[in-house]
């Protein structure tokens, strides 16, 4: 696992984080819920690749899931990084 600087209570809704899975793959989830007593968040998986990673992986998902749907517990060492948002640039 690699290190990280980000912790838990740092965590809003909505942020976007690479993750490291224990099945071996790198995934983009979007945090949904955020226990910072606990030590983890709740998230979903941003992008239908990393599902197709995943399912290489061995992870049961079936064919026809969609990943907002596909939730999973995102611990504190789990976490590479956070993903910035690109921001629009105003035409003027």
């Amino acid at each position: 696992m690699k290190s990280n600087n980000m912790k838990i209570n740092q965590l809003r809704i909505g942020d976007q984080l690479l993750v490291e899975t224990f099945a071996g793959p790198e995934v983009t989830m979007q945090v949904t819920h955020v226990d910072a007593h606990r030590g983890w968040a709740e998230g979903c998986l941003v992008y239908r690749q990393d599902l197709a990673d995943l399912k290489g992986a061995g992870v049961p998902y079936e064919k026809d899931d969609v990943p907002k749907k596909c939730t999973g517990v995102i611990f504190e060492f789990q976490i590479i990084r956070k993903i910035r948002k690109k921001r629009r640039k105003k035409n003027g």
